[in-house]
């Protein structure tokens, strides 16, 4: 049974973060850019598309709701599909542990990541000088970094690791769910049933 000190505002929190990671099951990607190109300027996010402006509205005010700061871009501007994004170290590191719970098929990626932002976000920023050129002649310029070490790449290298050993349809439903007796589970142990 529910904890009985769960009021309204807990349980819907409880349920937008469930039906958010369903989302992003189904039709998000926890992933990473690379500004630089050169894997020097990683940024993580975590996107959602939709064809459906209805669902992209939703998403939107789902990941607010839940303290996320999205954004969305149009992609496949022929095809109308939106992509709500979460990016940024911090800001990702904020919202994955909502989700995480609730998560099936990308859950270890997502704890990978998680891993991988905090450990980037605890590393200490260092001064380092760079080479940058302007009009044909190089300049040197101090500038803030934090440099990747061995256990970001380590980590890194896990989570490509887990998204080419997934297949397209990973979570293959059990004898249960095919007779219509499957339930409901959840990894929270603050959210079951006693």
């Amino acid at each position: 049974m529910l904890n009985e000190t769960i009021d309204n505002q807990q349980v819907n929190l409880l349920i937008a973060s469930a039906w958010l990671a369903g989302m992003i099951d189904a039709d998000g990607c926890i992933s990473y850019t690379d500004k630089g190109g050169k894997g020097n300027q990683i940024v993580p996010l975590i996107d959602i598309a939709s064809g459906c402006k209805a669902t992209k509205d939703v998403l939107y005010k789902t990941i607010k709701m839940l303290g996320g700061a999205p954004f969305i871009t149009r992609q496949y501007k022929n095809k109308g599909i939106w992509t709500t994004r979460i990016s940024g170290y911090k800001r990702v590191q904020a919202f994955l542990p909502k989700i995480i719970p609730f998560l099936v098929t990308k859950r270890e990626e997502a704890e990978k990541m998680l891993t991988f932002v905090t450990h980037r976000i605890e590393q200490p920023i260092k001064m380092v000088l760079k080479d940058y050129t302007r009009n044909g002649k190089t300049y040197k310029r101090k500038t803030k970094s934090k440099p990747v070490s061995e256990e970001d790449i380590k980590i890194f290298n896990e989570i490509k690791k887990i998204k080419k050993s997934r297949s397209l349809r990973d979570y293959n439903p059990d004898v249960l769910w095919l007779k219509g007796e499957d339930i409901v589970r959840t990894h929270d142990e603050s959210v079951r049933d006693e």
